[in-house]
């Protein structure tokens, strides 16, 4: 049987399970190329988020790395989220010394106290991108990549105690 946590198998019907061991696999939650396909960042189960940058693997989020996005006009920035809105991050990757600079831009404190859905969503303005939206029980917008957020909703989508589900 396949799971979350890998692969197990029974020879009594299913009464005791034995993971297999050391199987290379992971489930992906998103992945998103550059324009050109030059970077990739991934979001992955049990694993965070991965960069790649020309072969050179990097995690900068533990977690269950879930939504991520790439600036579509700089592709050296990268946004990152774990599960429930924990935490939310940019990344800049830095090309010639291959090093990777971190910020935690949103999380449920910043969210109003409570949890995001398990896939929290990262949206970039198709006409500016210094303009993010996210949802944790209301819609949030940021005009300057993060930095700062405004609370677009207060409350007033559904009853306000329960987390947005949808946000595309």
């Amino acid at each position: 049987i396949a799971n979350d946590g890998g692969l197990e198998y029974s020879t009594n019907g299913g009464a005791n399970w034995i993971p297999i061991q050391n199987i290379p696999v992971s489930q992906f939650y998103s992945v998103r190329s550059s324009r050109f396909g030059k970077y990739k960042i991934l979001g992955a189960q049990d694993a965070g988020v991965h960069i790649d940058f020309n072969g050179n693997w990097q995690r900068p989020i533990g977690g269950d790395g879930l939504d991520v996005r790439i600036d579509p006009v700089d592709s050296t920035t990268m946004y990152g989220a774990i599960q429930t809105g924990l935490n939310m991050e940019r990344v800049e990757y830095y090309p010639p010394s291959q090093t990777l600079g971190h910020v935690t831009i949103m999380n449920n404190a910043l969210g109003g106290g409570v949890d995001a859905t398990w896939r929290q969503k990262i949206l970039i303005d198709a006409a500016d991108r210094n303009i993010l939206f996210t949802n944790y029980q209301d819609i949030f917008k940021s005009t300057n990549q993060g930095q700062t957020w405004t609370n677009l909703t207060t409350g007033s989508l559904g009853n306000g105690t329960e987390a947005i589900a949808y946000l595309y």
